[in-house]
């Protein structure tokens, strides 16, 4: 199987290039054989990076060490979920995950076309998607390629990188790619539509802008949900340069979308009529809460407490509340692929007692109980509405343990806002894709226009 995803990889190159060449040509020339045939294959460059996806999987499952990505980022032991995150460890499986959702975007677009049955508002698009689609696919063919062969087979892997091995993490990559190819196709079908009348423009660009627009809520969601679980990326609201890219997006479409909600003034009206949509003031709400809530990182305490077993430390909070921890002493525990040290702590908040709080260390180990990667830390987390303990365990000397405590107040706002936002996002998009059902004009014009 990891042949033939290599040599799907591979044709779906080929196609890709053949689609651009033969839609560019057949637009210019004005041949609709050409067209059509850089239409389908278009379809067939899809189906194809489909299977080279598929056979990257199957050599991840099967723990096919002769490929150096499997070699790199997995070992015999590592658990199934985490095999099929391992996909996106490297730059070659991003870029082919991403390509493949650039290429079933393309053939929505060329569906959308061939139901159209007329000239589509954007005839260029499909040319330009298969071009992209093409640059993609060589960039991993050439420079990244996942399939790439070792001159020796190891029997045993190196190991997934320990923040991949969290369950928020597959997720996020599902989402985000999607969310840049979506976008990408909005500004190919806009650019292409730019002419046109300001209602087919609009027509032709907001779908694929509002799904853009869901998903890339929800990967900035994730990606800090999965930051603020993961001490190796920060435990907390860093932004590096893709997160700051994706936000960046996000501002950029939710200026869009807004704009689009209200129609150009035209010389027979006397004035820009606005769209009622509820869920713009959700989604500025949500973002009104978020920011409170990133706002508040600033008066996150932190502090450093050794306990022995049966052993007690006091601190405060931002509130001034006074905490009593309990150390209930150190555990070890030996799992799938990682070997785990623990500590647990009784937690008291004045005088009511609210629970077990429980961080470790993790050290992971290949099949052969040899260490793959340093020690990674785990949090233990108790989340209150007004207030957030993180504890961290940062050494275990015997029965002694250091523990670093943060008292993070307003990290609910970070989560309610988010929901508050996917959720105005997402009454945005239903409100406008079921205006027409209802017999109203969706915004910026009547629906079918085609965008391919």
């Amino acid at each position: 199987m990891t042949v033939v995803g290599e040599l799907a990889m591979w044709i779906a190159f080929f196609l890709a290039a053949w689609a651009s060449g033969a839609s560019f040509a057949g637009r210019a020339l004005r041949r609709a054989e050409l067209v059509e045939s850089g239409a389908r294959a278009t379809l067939a460059a899809a189906a194809t990076t489909a299977l080279a996806c598929v056979g990257l999987w199957a050599a991840l499952l099967r723990h096919d060490f002769a490929v150096d990505y499997v070699a790199a980022h997995t070992t015999m032991n590592t658990p199934t979920l985490y095999l099929l995150t391992a996909f996106w460890a490297g730059r070659g499986g991003r870029v082919l995950w991403w390509a493949l959702t650039l290429a079933v975007c393309a053939c929505i677009v060329v569906g959308a076309r061939r139901r159209e049955g007329q000239e589509p508002a954007a005839p260029w698009a499909v040319p330009i998607l298969a071009t992209v689609l093409a640059v993609a696919l060589a960039t991993v063919c050439l420079f990244w390629s996942p399939f790439q062969r070792v001159q020796w087979v190891p029997a045993e892997g190196r190991g997934l990188a320990p923040a991949l091995q969290n369950p928020w993490a597959a997720p996020y990559f599902v989402t985000l790619y999607p969310a840049y190819a979506l976008a990408i196709v909005a500004v190919v079908v806009g650019v292409g539509a730019a002419r046109r009348a300001r209602h087919i423009w609009a027509t032709a660009v907001h779908g694929w802008l509002l799904a853009a627009w869901c998903l890339a809520t929800a990967g900035i969601a994730l990606r800090m949900r999965w930051a603020y679980s993961e001490p190796a990326l920060g435990s907390g609201w860093t932004w590096d340069v893709a997160q700051s890219a994706t936000m960046a997006l996000w501002l950029v479409i939710t200026a869009v979308v807004r704009s689009l909600l209200v129609p150009k003034v035209s010389a027979e009206s006397s004035g820009a009529v606005r769209r009622r949509v509820p869920g713009m003031y959700a989604v500025y709400l949500g973002a009104a809460v978020l920011v409170v809530g990133l706002a508040s990182q600033q008066h996150w305490r932190q502090e450093s407490i050794r306990l022995q077993p049966g052993q007690a430390a006091e601190a405060r909070d931002p509130y001034r509340g006074r905490w009593r921890f309990v150390s209930q002493g150190a555990s070890r525990d030996e799992r799938l692929n990682y070997l785990s040290t623990g500590v647990a702590v009784e937690a008291w908040r004045g005088g009511a007692n609210v629970g077990i709080v429980a961080a470790e260390r993790r050290q992971y180990l290949d099949s052969g109980q040899r260490p793959v990667s340093e020690p990674a830390m785990k949090p233990g987390i108790r989340s209150f509405f007004a207030l957030d303990l993180y504890v961290l365990l940062t050494e275990v000397r015997g029965e002694l343990a250091e523990l670093r405590l943060s008292f993070r107040p307003l990290v609910s706002c970070v989560w309610i806002g988010w929901a508050i936002v996917l959720g105005g996002v997402i009454a945005v998009v239903a409100q406008l894709q079921l205006a027409p059902r209802a017999g109203t004009r969706p915004v910026g014009g009547p629906a079918g226009a085609s965008a391919g």
